[in-house]
């Protein structure tokens, strides 16, 4: 073959007597600088380069190393192996077609083997090199900052990994595969690319050129994405999209789902199919076989980066919160209305109970979920006291004498009420000790976890708390010295090592109730993190111990009733992911992306009814929190 006929993507070379002149087994060889330049040619045009050749490879690579051309080369096959298998193998590590490569070598024996092997692969005869020339020359594709071939750098790095590991589910799982869901307005140019040169994981096999591309991202009648994929070895970029019509009859149809070959083997297609419900979706059968069972379990969803000034905003929330309070509200309505984009859910299907965190999560989402319904509260968030809301049986009169020095346990709405979704923030009762009152099974939940307040000589820190941290639940009435006289002559102090197993029987009778009462209503359950404030407050000091222990409980709990679990210690990666020494008060940035993760776990809870329509919200978005505990 003389001529290129089909486009190029991939260039295997031989290197005795093609790439270099001579053979390196057998002495010194030389390497024509125009091959040199052909190469970087290659690659700052995105077509991307690798080896076939029978050598040793130590002895290959140190040639190559010395030329200053080693990393410009990709899934190198240096070895005694017959060719055909060896290019075979590339080209599927490589994840591209044989119809896109070719194979440059000196012999017509190994060219004429490796179409044997490979029937659509292109061949060249070395001494016809300069083709290649001619043909990038002809199929200009500038690629100065080589990003395809540091894409598939990435995937030689994975490919070395998945070796070490024994199944392919294990190493999925242990490369942090995340996904976010961006604008499709923003990549107009990415997506016409991916529609026009996918076949392999274009599942519509629908083309369009670019006008066609802007149209369809502004029609109202269709959500429109494009996806971003990275994982620990390196970011992928925009590998996705999508196009979901909603139709008459109340479902709804794929108009374009397309993905990346680099991101081939991982999950995304089936992840994001199972994500939007199974929609129609007309393909071949082998293809959306594929698409159906058992969504994979390895991938996270993120939100995308915002950009400076969306940070700055952020920043300027954070600052607020200590320096100018009074502006707190008036800059998180202006904000919250700016970005959010407003959702129709049926009023009340939803409920959020829970401390401050409830605050601090909804009011990014209050716009786009108008209708949630919340009930923030210092006693009634822990687990304790929900279980006699949704069910547990007690003596009323018990109960109310035990209350009466809590001001906020009985509940402000009525919970008998059916909920498609409810949300509880087990905050509370990861800080709080129990309290036994006399030897009922009544149990007050009171902070902090670790101090024993029925001893007098522990009174004192009560007021160091109220002059130190100035707000929350320290200024409740039982922290006053009559409601701690009462807590020392009616309760008894549950101590640490036994504190965990109460906790567990708490969510555990609390979930039971909700299921007898509510079958259908999903439960969401709001984890914390383990890590330490910067400065973290004295009362807190040994909190983030406690927190793992109880991590551990809520997902195997979780795990044993079917309940989703928001964890937002996913979110926190450092003690710079505090505003201040409170392990529950994190940043706004962590706040949206929280906020984020919980509506799509709302959308699977409310998927099956008519008057839901699957929106997120925009990528952007300030709160600020009316309520500190």
């Amino acid at each position: 073959m003389k001529t290129i006929t089909n486009k190029l993507k991939l260039v295997i070379w031989d290197m005795d007597d093609t790439f270099w002149k001579g053979t390196i087994s057998e002495g010194d060889v030389s390497c024509p600088p125009e091959h040199i330049a052909l190469l970087k040619a290659l690659v700052d045009n995105g077509i991307v380069n690798a080896i076939c050749s029978n050598n040793d490879f130590e002895i290959v690579k140190a040639k190559l190393v010395s030329l200053g051309i080693w990393e410009y080369f990709v899934f190198p096959q240096i070895n005694w192996q017959p060719k055909g298998p060896s290019i075979r193998k590339i080209i599927e590590d490589v994840q591209l077609r044989p119809d896109n490569t070719l194979f440059v070598d000196d012999r017509i024996l190994n060219l004429e083997a490796a179409k044997f092997e490979l029937p659509n692969l292109m061949v060249l005869d070395a001494q016809y090199i300069e083709v290649l020339k001619s043909y990038i020359e002809d199929n200009p594709k500038p690629d100065k900052q080589h990003t395809r071939l540091a894409h598939y750098k990435l995937l030689e790095r994975k490919a070395e990994q998945r070796a070490q590991v024994e199944s392919s589910s294990d190493f999925l799982k242990q490369s942090d595969i995340k996904i976010a869901f961006v604008s499709a307005e923003q990549h107009i140019d990415r997506i016409a690319e991916l529609i026009e040169r996918t076949n392999q994981l274009n599942f519509t096999k629908k083309r369009i050129e670019k006008p066609a591309v802007e149209a369809l991202v502004i029609d109202k009648s269709v959500t429109c994405k494009a996806v971003w994929v990275k994982d620990k070895y390196g970011d992928y970029g925009i590998c996705g999209f999508y196009a979901l019509k909603q139709l008459s009859n109340g479902t709804s149809q794929l108009e374009h789902f397309v993905f990346s070959c680099r991101i081939l083997n991982m999950g995304i297609e089936q992840h994001i199919y199972y994500m939007l419900g199974y929609p129609q979706l007309s393909t071949n059968s082998k293809q959306l076989d594929s698409l159906m069972g058992t969504a994979p379990d390895w991938i996270g969803e993120i939100t995308p980066e915002l950009s400076f000034w969306q940070q700055k905003l952020f920043q300027i929330g954070d600052k607020l919160w200590h320096f100018a309070p009074i502006l707190r509200p008036a800059l998180t309505a202006i904000q919250a209305r700016f970005f959010a984009q407003p959702t129709q859910v049926n009023e009340h299907n939803i409920l959020f109970q829970g401390g401050c965190t409830v605050n601090v999560l909804n009011a990014y989402m209050e716009n786009v979920l108008p209708d949630i319904l919340t009930d923030v509260s210092e006693w009634r968030a822990s687990a304790s006291m929900m279980r006699y809301q949704f069910g547990k049986s007690h003596d009323k009169a018990e109960l109310e004498s035990a209350l009466a020095w809590t001001s906020d346990v009985q509940p402000t709405i009525d919970l008998s009420d059916q909920r498609q979704v409810l949300i509880l923030d087990l905050a509370k009762d990861y800080r709080t000790a129990y309290y036994q009152y006399q030897n009922t099974d009544i149990y007050l939940p009171i902070s902090p976890f670790h101090v024993d307040l029925t001893k007098k000589e522990n009174w004192h820190v009560v007021k160091e708390w109220k002059q130190h941290l100035g707000s929350g639940p320290w200024w409740d009435k039982i922290y006053s010295p009559s409601g701690l006289k009462w807590l020392a002559n009616n309760c008894t102090y549950i101590e640490n090592s036994e504190r965990l197993d109460l906790f567990e029987r708490f969510l555990t009778e609390t979930i039971h109730a909700v299921k007898a009462r509510m079958p259908n209503t999903k439960i969401i359950l709001i984890d914390h993190s383990d890590i330490a404030p910067k400065d973290n407050f004295e009362v807190w000091q040994e909190l983030s111990r406690e927190i793992t222990k109880c991590k551990h409980i809520v997902a195997t709990t979780a795990k044993t009733f079917n309940v989703a679990v928001l964890d937002i210690g996913e979110l926190v990666t450092s003690d710079g992911d505090f505003i201040d020494g409170n392990p529950f008060h994190f940043s706004r940035q962590i706040a949206f992306n929280a906020s984020h993760k919980l509506i799509k776990e709302i959308q699977l809870g409310l998927s099956k009814s008519k008057d839901y329509a699957t929106e997120t919200p925009t990528e952007t978005a300030v709160i600020e929190p009316s309520v500190r505990n």
